[in-house]
């Protein structure tokens, strides 16, 4: 689906019928959600409180429920590709902090986090010829997604929350 949706997008936009208030296109075509390239400082200290009061409710209500839960906050795609999107491919200190500061939030209320970021910009850092995102989309790319379920699967299994016997996953299409 996720492959179809991609080259559907990129049809589109081949097209001209590409066209929306909430997308952005970079120089090169790329293509990401509008709102990705407008962190503002402002905002994310203005409902910090608000943040870790929804993060402090939700881990209150897991503990009660008695269930576990791996926090995986998604990278947006000009995280992983700033240079598309960005002049001189530099994030301003907004932007760049989000991240970290959602990660650290959710930790400090005791979740478990995983930083996909990481794993997303180490695998582009040593197979740059991997697509992680659609150029003409905001989905990951299966090589992405591929990534991210390992990398999820390691941390679980590093926290002994044993989910049963792995299952294989090999589209044929990575």
């Amino acid at each position: 689906v996720d492959t179809l949706r991609g080259h559907y997008n990129e049809l589109l936009f081949r097209a001209g019928l590409f066209e929306s208030s909430k997308i952005a296109i970079g120089p090169e075509g790329w293509v990401c959600l509008a709102h990705t390239m407008r962190v503002k400082d402002k905002l994310l200290r203005t409902f910090a409180a608000r943040r870790l009061a929804a993060f402090t409710k939700l881990k209150a209500r897991a503990d009660r429920l008695g269930v576990r839960i791996l926090a995986v906050p998604v990278p947006d795609k000009v995280r992983i590709y700033p240079e598309q999107f960005l002049p001189g491919g530099v994030m301003t200190e907004a932007h760049a902090g989000q991240y970290p500061l959602i990660l650290s939030e959710l930790r400090e209320v005791g979740f478990e986090a995983l930083d996909i970021a990481t794993v997303l910009a180490e695998l582009r850092r040593t197979e740059p010829d991997q697509m992680l995102f659609y150029k003409w989309d905001s989905h990951w790319t299966l090589n992405a997604i591929r990534a991210a379920s390992l990398a999820i699967k390691k941390r679980l299994d590093d926290l002994g929350w044993n989910l049963g016997p792995a299952v294989t996953f090999n589209p044929g299409l990575l």
